[in-house]
């Protein structure tokens, strides 16, 4: 049996030396990753968002909530370069550009692959609708929130309305809780979450 005693004494030296090697990788990022505050909000009955049927958030446990840039009304264009040459609708615009969108700024846009600033904004007006609560916009496949259109503090006049309900942002610093998602909004309208994609599968 003692020529197995070198064999197990390396093993285990190499097993240590493996571990702490395994523990230094491991707790290294740790030091460099930014710490996230959590926090508690409780929601006084009667003073928030509703869902359609009437439920509203009691509690709600998350990230603190950072401040919303204000909306405005407006599509306007923003950085627009010197340079200029046709864009893809044929028209003669900037050759990059950024919009601001009801207060969000847009990636760069470029003639070669986007329309011209106003063709671009009439698309977008058509396809862009914003969040009955923080007036921000929301995209195309961007998933939503519906609320009770009597909920305190909706933006009626700027509000889509489904059925009873509007539609809202899910951006955490506007929506009480992701348990108000209902659907995406699409370039053909809203369209409701199925629930059957979102099913366990079970075996028999």
């Amino acid at each position: 049996m003692s020529h197995h005693i070198p064999e197990i004494i390396i093993g285990g030296f190499l097993g240590t030396l493996l571990g702490i090697l395994t523990l230094h990788r491991t707790f290294r990022p740790l030091s460099k990753t930014k710490s996230v505050e959590i926090v508690t909000e409780i929601h006084p009955p009667g003073s928030g968002l509703r869902s359609v049927d009437g439920t509203e958030v009691a509690i709600s446990i998350g990230p603190k909530r950072d401040a919303l840039p204000p909306s405005n009304e407006h599509i306007a264009l923003e950085s627009p370069s010197k340079k200029t040459r046709v864009s893809k609708c044929g028209h003669v615009g900037p050759k990059t550009y950024h919009l601001n969108l009801y207060g969000i700024r847009s990636i760069e846009f470029s003639a070669k692959e986007a329309e011209c600033p106003s063709c671009l904004t009439a698309r977008i007006k058509k396809e862009i609708i914003r969040c009955a609560v923080c007036g921000l916009p929301i995209c195309p496949g961007e998933g939503v929130a519906l609320y009770s259109i009597e909920s305190p503090g909706i933006r009626k006049e700027i509000a889509t309305i489904v059925d009873d309900a509007v539609i809202g942002c899910l951006r955490w610093s506007c929506c009480p809780s992701g348990g108000f998602f209902a659907g995406h909004w699409t370039e053909k309208g809203f369209t409701p979450i199925d629930w059957k994609e979102y099913e366990l599968e079970t075996t028999k």
